[in-house]
């Protein structure tokens, strides 16, 4: 900021305190990331990695359990077995039965990989941005860095409400597109669609 100011010729004007308080962003230089900066040092260079790999976990996040839920994804009908025809439940584009052998290694791989790819990323980015609110307040540079990919236009207190409330109704929406029932499907989105909208509307968030 400074550098750029005085390139432009007009120095950087002074910040009152009154005004520092009041801003909810203060400017500072080392918000902006160093990734191709002349000053950025190694240790800087992978600590402004940080924001983009947990954003790019985020993002990721639905396409991995939508697959994750199609593994398990099991369907009743008659099948060869023995040479005869009999009825069971088998896995979707796998000529297994539903977790009995290999398939019970799927899920118990899939039960592994929720736990590394959904559950640590939301508990530690909770811990992590419960921390910085903390210490920081929700609107810090410090914890806008991190987690103002989740908190942009949230209440202080409703700093959580991208990390558990809007990622949990995806999640549950991804788990509700593989019930076989087109009613029971139907009337699962209709529940989870009435249910966001009056948790939204009774705890205003934004």
């Amino acid at each position: 900021v400074e550098s750029t100011h005085a390139f432009l010729g007009s120095p950087l004007p002074p910040v009152s305190p009154e005004l520092q308080l009041a801003a909810p962003f203060q400017p500072r230089e080392h918000i902006v990331f160093c990734l191709f900066g002349d000053r950025c040092s190694c240790s800087g260079f992978f600590l402004d990695l940080v924001p983009l790999v947990v954003v790019g976990i985020w993002v990721v996040m639905p396409v991995v359990v939508r697959y994750f839920v199609m593994m398990l994804e099991c369907r009743s009908n008659w099948f060869l077995e023995a040479g005869a025809l009999k009825w069971g439940s088998r896995a979707v584009g796998a000529e297994m039965a539903c977790f009995e052998d290999e398939h019970l290694l799927v899920g118990v791989l899939v039960l592994a990989g929720t736990v590394i790819w959904v559950a640590l990323p939301i508990l530690g980015l909770l811990a992590a941005t419960k921390e910085l609110v903390r210490r920081y307040s929700l609107w810090g540079w410090k914890t806008q860095r991190l987690a103002g990919y989740f908190c942009q236009g949230l209440a202080p207190r409703f700093w959580y409400w991208e990390l558990i409330v809007k990622r949990g109704d995806v999640l549950l929406i991804l788990a509700a597109n593989r019930i076989p029932s087109s009613q029971t499907r139907l009337a699962a989105h209709l529940i989870l669609a009435a249910a966001a909208l009056t948790l939204q509307e009774c705890c205003q968030p934004l």
